[in-house]
């Protein structure tokens, strides 16, 4: 009888346990405070991030030898706009290393260094965020919500 006990515990917890691994799977790479994270690493595809009014989406970068990282960071609801800040910033002048960051639509694409550096960058729809080169200096970017209230000031949302 305890035979038979044990094997219907068994599976119960193979399929609790599977889908346990799926949705740590799903969430993706977050911070120890549950913030999404990008990491870039050495030819990373393009990823999308959706931003929403809890979300404080960060894009990292921390290997030298990565050669080009492409993120796309999408509005979700409950957002006026989102706003792209780098705290951590070294993309020198001059050949060979490339920071992009623009709202996609009809207007051209800006290219970043260390005299002009993207904070403040804004986006009401979608933000692409390029980074390539060889040799490249850690950056830590974030992208967060912004909502206006009824008197038209745009605040972070909280």
């Amino acid at each position: 009888v305890q035979t038979g006990s044990k094997m219907n515990m068994l599976y119960c917890l193979v399929p609790l346990v599977t889908t346990l691994l799926c949705q740590a799977n799903a969430m993706g790479n977050m911070d120890n405070k549950g913030r999404p994270v990008v990491t870039c690493r050495k030819w990373s595809r393009k990823k999308t991030m959706h931003v929403g009014p809890d979300t404080v989406a960060t894009l990292l970068s921390e290997v030298d030898s990565i050669r080009r990282c492409t993120t796309i960071f999408k509005l979700k609801s409950g957002c006026t706009e989102m706003r792209l800040s780098c705290p951590r910033f070294n993309v020198p002048r001059g050949a060979g290393r490339v920071f992009f960051a623009r709202a996609l639509g009809p207007q051209n694409r800006r290219q970043y260094t260390n005299g002009n550096k993207p904070n403040g960058v804004v986006s009401k729809d979608m933000l692409r965020v390029i980074y390539r080169g060889k040799n490249l200096n850690p950056l830590t970017c974030r992208v967060i919500c912004r909502v206006k209230d009824n008197s038209g000031t745009t605040t972070p949302a909280p």
